[in-house]
């Protein structure tokens, strides 16, 4: 499969986030897993986020709700995990 790459933005609902700056021509589906690039170095490569809802074309990028399996909010505490 093709790795897609975009910004997980909030949208003010707990489950639901848009993936933004993903181009028309970029092979997205309803179903596909979104996934943590490593990039920025504050996560590892390939946490699991949450799944694709919707799909839709825009003028220059697609519009993408993903749906993510736990409410943030609801989270006081988190564990840490080393690679090392």
């Amino acid at each position: 499969a093709e790795a897609v790459l975009g910004v997980l933005k909030g949208t003010g609902s707990d489950a639901r986030y848009r993936l933004a700056m993903v181009p028309n021509d970029s092979p997205v589906s309803v179903g596909d897993s979104v996934l943590t690039t490593g990039f920025d170095a504050k996560f590892p490569r390939g946490l699991f986020v949450g799944k694709v809802e919707s799909v839709e074309k825009g003028d220059l990028f697609q519009r993408i709700e993903v749906a993510i399996p736990v409410r943030l909010s609801a989270l006081d505490g988190v564990q840490v995990r080393s690679g090392k």
